[in-house]
């Protein structure tokens, strides 16, 4: 569309019961194409339109909403926006103990209105809170429409964090409609007093900044620089402007499938009246395919339309709570346990409840009622919402759709038999927001998925008029009613912006959601892996639980010292049992830490070259501790006047409520001391979501819970300092990002598959298990180096749990490939000699963080295909790491800190950086390993039987191949995968080596272009309940030797330091030899797998710390010929090592001469 000017009058402006300041100008100013995607000059009516600028368009709909379209799906909306919101008083807690004491026979949270058991009666009758039946009116819900806008203003230029440059509407609305029985008078008399202290609260200064848009803490919004946003800012103080609620939508300048990205403001209805928003809903529509368009004129007929979406991505509200793909029309997994056990584990954001008074486009007059018999209640939504996602989800095609031809990606793509792999399927959608600190989002999709609905919740969040926000010149005590006012005060209720983004068919690449985790980790700060090395430690929680003592810790300190050669730790945490109560961090348990306490403690730990962490639940309180005794309220109350319920972890506990002041004070001395007077470098934060449980039983009801949970994080990374390695754990996953080092990202891990007796071992929500515990650290590894250190919860090994090796192993596979923190929890001396090798293999991390590759088309929820690759291509830059770094490490422990520091500079290298956004998040760089020069490169794929019985798995051709060009370097980015030569391009078959079963096994070429399921050639493998294999698959090169791997280390390269291949001469003929040296620093027994270029093995000579070797042949090489038959070209032998880490001469040297 070409620019345009235009303006668009709405003269529908009848009288409302409460009237309203005179609405402005209703002008379009300014408006280009972009303005005139809700406007038609022909009609004055909004309309559709188009940007020509980028392959998504945004136009409204005849219905009132809006549509973004891109060349395969769109998204359309009903409407702008819907409001459900009630009188502010009546979200008091004075009004709605009442009203649930009125109603005892209710066994649920009781809105009198809706009740059957009381016929929606009387609301405080005869309880002395003034409320009576006919007062009693039930929740309003108000729809903006297109035929709402008032105004439409472009602005150029909007820069959003994460997201870039943005052009963006600023769209007027009509205010919002009132009734008398929502004024600020009208509050009944026995709740007056109530509510002025209420009022009181929700004006302290201490949780309000003085500027205009109050928030408890300082927003990462829009920054712009242009005139159309100065005026906007003008408008925005303007007396005329200042009830009318703003939409905001963007459209990112220059990004492949650009989302669209809205947020919406609302400020007080009136001078006068306070509401309390419940649910801000920000769409209500439909995501639905359509044929792709093409440029191309020779093409006979239209490329026929994409498949429908297969699954549905769910992630949970917190750290522990469910997360995973879903088939679509297959249940959504919820906790075993009854909601009083479990419910606040997992409730985040909420649909809105239904809505007796209801308003819509252009209704102005609204007649409050007082009996459900004469309300309006809205229709039902057109489909049974079946799914329900905090913070964001994404739909699925795992099928593949025609390629877009001119258009976008040019034609003739390869395709591939096994559907089954996310960067081959089709195409996807995903909304959510850009975070949530302002409120708890939640989305609803329909067992179709098609239908979806985006809710922002409020939860009885009060907005205050400017009538009640009177600031004090002299004084921040706003109870001295006879200050002078200084200025006008407002306050709006913003939602956090929300996120639309529709993908073509492979344009995600390896991963759908990645564009999305870059905007996210932009928008909101996050720094991963910027303080200290990748943890690897140990935590007493698992083995000693709460029966530790200053002793039992010593001990260990010691043990984990004599451990230094086989996996040297970096940290060790002391978990919950020191202490006599939770909230009382002060009071240590008597005879248990004597002699200095906690600081000898962390002295002992850090004596040991360990980080000193400590475990604490600093916003949870138990029931007998004497902080609850001496502050019973500052405890968080639920809306029935009783402690709100915190869910069962093995006791019921009380949550504190962050939006008191005296409560942030408690947890920074708290926070401090451990830091501080203790000198602790690791907390790991746990419960954290105790700190915003639902009820309005807390001190400023002002705040939302999500800006209450943001109170919280942002007092403890304040009190601890930003050198500090904060690790969240019980945490709302949104909330987190930006503040934490570190995040659980799974529910606890257990001594068993499933959860044990007398819990239900049925239950895939919360409950502690080991298959909770890899399910969702497989579904968030893609948020691991871009919001934070992935915590996958502890690595259990010792025969004392009921699992088996293969699960054991299958749990180091998964936190290796992942790059998550490794931590164990064993009595690491009464470990066997088998299982403390599982261990080793997977010690030091490798830095690098596999792509899940089936985690949106898997089908029964977890994964089982995991890819990293790794390289010798940037040897040189590791060579370098090495010798500028030998002079920073502790003395006494140069090698294995080494290591460390080593895993943690590759990891920065390709996590997500702040400082840097030029970085693509496609590069392949967050999943490649760089290993020393002369090892190549090659594929690492792992492949997991999660069902209870064996079966036969196939690896996917596509996962086989070698991986597509990174940017390390850019002028090599084209002709990477080309090699050096032809070998090594896959064209003489490759090697696999299978990791955990020390098999290796030859495929050939045409292996990973195979079309069958029962093609011999396809790599397989038979794997019994719970059992993970790693794959190594390294093209051959008939004519040089090669390094196949090891048993000693899972990637089977970062063992070796050395890998060089010389000529010699001997006995008067030329020869060759290959030195291997391998890392002298750690304790490893096993094998290490080679392959010669030779037919005949009698020449062939091994040495092993310059002593004669013992090896074997274990595998033919074969090459086939142009008439299709093979021929053996080389020899795969098996060399037995030891290294004893005891730095003797020669300790993990291999020479092999031939």
């Amino acid at each position: 569309s070409s620019s345009s000017s235009s303006s668009y009058n709405n003269n529908n402006n009848n009288n409302t019961t409460r009237q309203s300041p005179q609405s402005p100008q209703e002008v379009v100013e300014d408006t280009d194409e972009r303005a005139a995607l809700l406007l038609d000059k022909n009609n004055n009516r909004p309309t559709s339109s188009a940007s020509s600028s980028s392959s998504t368009t945004t136009t409204t709909t005849r219905h009132g909403g809006w549509t973004f379209t891109s060349p395969y799906l769109q998204v359309s909306a009903s409407n702008l926006v819907t409001l459900t919101y009630r009188p502010a008083w009546q979200a008091i807690p004075e009004y709605t103990t009442a009203s649930a004491r009125a109603c005892c026979s209710c066994s649920s949270r009781c809105w009198k209105a809706l009740c059957s058991t009381c016929g929606g009666g009387g609301g405080g009758s005869g309880s002395g809170s003034g409320a009576t039946s006919t007062e009693y009116v039930d929740f309003y819900k108000h729809t903006w429409t297109v035929s709402d806008i008032v105004k439409v203003q472009r602005v150029e230029n909007l820069t959003l964090p994460g997201m870039g440059d943005c052009r963006a509407l600023r769209v007027q609305l009509r205010p919002l409609p009132l009734a008398h029985t929502i004024a600020d008078d009208d509050v009944p008399a026995g709740l007056q007093a109530a509510w002025r202290r209420h009022v009181q609260h929700m004006q302290d200064e201490r949780n309000h900044d003085d500027d205009a848009y109050a928030t408890p803490f300082t927003p990462m919004d829009a920054t712009t620089d242009s005139s159309s946003a100065t005026q906007y800012h003008n408008q925005d103080n303007d007396e005329d402007d200042e009830y009318c609620p703003i939409l905001w939508i963007a459209l990112p300048c220059s990004q492949m499938d650009p989302p669209l990205l809205w947020r919406f403001q609302l400020p007080a209805p009136d001078d006068t009246t306070p509401i309390a928003v419940e649910t801000i809903t920000m769409l209500q529509g439909m995501v639905q395919s359509c044929s792709p368009m093409t440029s191309s004129s020779s093409s006979p007929q239209p490329p026929p339309p994409p498949p429908p979406p297969t699954h549905i991505f769910i992630n949970g509200y917190q750290s522990w709570s469910f997360t995973g793909s879903l088939v679509r029309g297959h249940a959504q997994p919820q906790p075993a346990l009854p909601s009083f056990l479990s419910r606040a584990f997992n409730f985040g954001g909420s649909p809105p409840p239904p809505a007796t008074v209801t308003t819509t486009a252009g209704e102005h007059t609204t007649t409050p009622t007082n009996t459900p018999t004469t309300t309006s209640i809205p229709p039902p939504p057109p489909k049974k919402m079946m799914y329900q996602s905090d913070f964001f989800t994404c739909v699925t095609s795992d099928g593949t759709a025609p390629p877009l031809g001119p258009l976008l990606r040019g034609s003739g793509e390869t395709k591939f038999p096994f559907q089954t792999l996310d960067e081959r399927g089709g195409p996807a959608w995903i909304v959510g927001w850009l975070s949530q600190r302002h409120q708890f989002g939640v989305i609803e999709v329909d067992e179709t998925l098609e239908h979806v609905h985006m809710h922002c919740s409020a939860h009885g969040q009060i907005l205050l008029p400017p009538s009640l926000l009177l600031s004090s010149s002299s004084s921040k005590n706003n109870n001295d009613a006879n200050t002078t006012p200084r200025r006008r005060r407002r306050r709006v209720i913003t939602t956090d912006w929300a996120h639309a983004q529709l993908l073509s068919p492979h344009s995600y690449d390896e991963e759908p959601l990645v564009h999305f985790f870059h905007a996210v980790a932009g928008y909101n700060a996050a720094r991963p892996l910027q303080n200290g090395n990748l943890l690897v430690g140990w935590c007493s929680w698992y083995h000693y639980y709460e029966n530790i003592s200053q002793q039992v810790l010593r001990d260990n300190f010691a043990k984990l010292a004599g451990l230094r050669t086989k996996v040297p730790m970096n940290v060790s945490v002391v978990d919950d049992g020191y202490m006599t109560a939770w909230g009382d961090w002060d009071s240590l348990k008597p005879n248990k830490f004597t002699d200095g306490g906690l600081q000898t403690v962390a002295a002992d730990i850090a004596q040991n070259h360990m980080r000193p962490g400590l475990w604490l639940a600093p916003f949870a309180a138990d029931k007998h501790s004497q902080l609850t005794r001496q502050h019973p309220d500052w405890v968080i109350h639920n809306d029935a006047g009783v402690a709100a319920n915190s869910s069962n972890c093995g006791k019921f506990f009380y949550g504190l409520d962050a939006t008191h002041p005296d409560i942030r004070q408690h947890v920074t001395t708290a926070i401090r001391r451990a830091v501080v007077d203790w000198k602790f470098r690791v907390l790991k934060i746990d419960f954290l979501y105790a700190a915003c449980l639902h009820g309005n039983g807390k001190y400023d009801l002002s705040l939302s819970r999500a800006q209450a949970m943001h109170m919280a994080l942002d007092t403890i990374r304040k009190a601890a300092g930003p050198d500090t390695f904060l690790i969240g754990c019980g945490c709302p996953v949104a909330s987190a990002i930006g503040y934490v080092d570190g995040m659980r990202v799974s529910a606890d891990t257990g001594p068993t598959w499933y959860p044990a007796f007398p819990l239900p071992w049925w239950d895939h929500g919360t409950l502690p298990c080991l298959r909770s515990m890899i399910r969702n650290s497989m579904a968030r590894a893609p948020m691991g180096h871009r919001w934070w250190h992935n915590d996958p919860d502890c690595l259990l090994l010792g025969e004392s749990t009921r699992l088996t090796i293969q699960e054991v192993a299958s749990a180091a596979s998964i936190v290796a490939m992942t790059c998550g923190m490794m931590l164990l929890s064993d009595d690491l001396t009464n470990v066997s000699v088998e299982r403390m090798r599982v261990l080793c293999k997977i010690f030091p991390m490798a830095g690098a963080t596999a792509v899940v590759l089936d985690l949106h088309s898997t089908n029964d929820g977890l994964p089982s295909l995991l890819r990293l690759w790794a390289t010798d291509r940037y040897a040189s830059v590791m060579e370098t790491f090495r010798e500028n770094h030998m002079q920073q490490i502790i003395p006494g422990d140069s090698v294995s800190n080494l290591e460390h520091m080593e895993a943690t500079f590759f990891a920065r290298q390709a996590s997500f950086n702040l400082d840097d956004l030029s970085m693509g998040p496609n590069e392949r760089k967050r999943s490649c390993l760089h290993v020393c020069k002369g090892l190549g490169t090659w594929t690492i794929v792992s492949i997991s039987n999660w069902s209870d019985k064996p079966a036969v798995l196939h690896i996917p051709p596509p996962a086989l191949l070698p991986p597509p060009p990174t940017v390390f370097d850019e002028d090599q980015a084209d002709t990477f995968l080309e090699g050096e030569n032809e070998e090594e391009s896959g064209e003489f078959g490759f090697h696999a080596f299978a990791f955990w079963s020390s098999k290796y096994t030859w495929l050939p070429h045409h292996a990973a272009e195979s079309d069958s399921h029962d093609d011999p050639a396809l790599l397989s493998r038979r794997l019994g309940p719970h059992e993970t294999e790693i794959y190594h698959i390294k093209p051959v090169t008939p004519n040089f030797p090669q390094y196949v791997g090891s048993d000693l280390h899972f990637s089977c390269g970062k063992e070796v330091h050395r890998f060089e291949v010389k000529s010699m001469e001997r006995n008067g003929s030329s020869g060759t030899v290959v030195d291997i040296q391998l890392n002298p620093a750690f304790n490893r027994v096993g094998h290490v797998f080679l392959y010669l270029p030779v037919t005949q093995t009698e020449h062939v000579r091994v040495k092993v710390k310059n002593d004669v070797g013992h090896w074997s042949v274990v595998g033919n090489t074969p090459q086939v010929g142009s008439n299709g038959s093979p021929r053996l070209v080389g020899r795969v032998i098996r060399i037995m090592v030891v290294v004893h880490a005891d730095e003797s001469p020669h300790d993990g040297n291999i020479q092999v001469s031939f």
